[in-house]
């Protein structure tokens, strides 16, 4: 398990734990077109089932393409929107994250 998952773990963690991650595999020379073979390699069967598994994937696919990292309320609503059929989706089949807007 490269990403430690407790009972504990918030959704914002599991975010910035797979961000770093994959930010690191993206460092040491993983071409941005092998991001499905890494994500099913490193998130996909580890982590199914798991119901941080969404937070775990949009960390890791942005940490992987040198995107900011998302905020567990953006991914929320995007997977929110994506069962309800409106969200849009990237090229490699996560969704385009919500925003949020920032309260001050």
């Amino acid at each position: 398990m490269f990403i430690a998952l407790t009972s504990a773990t918030t959704a914002d963690q599991a975010i910035k734990m797979a961000y770093e991650f994959a930010s690191a595999l993206r460092a040491t020379g993983w071409p941005p077109e092998d991001i499905a073979y890494g994500r099913a390699l490193w998130i996909g069967g580890e982590y199914a089932g798991n119901p941080l598994l969404a937070y775990l994937d949009a960390g890791f696919g942005a940490g992987y393409l040198g995107e900011p990292m998302p905020k567990a309320r953006d991914v929320a609503a995007s997977e929110r929107a994506m069962e309800e059929g409106m969200a849009e989706i990237l090229p490699d089949g996560r969704p385009i994250p919500a925003r949020t807007r920032s309260i001050r």
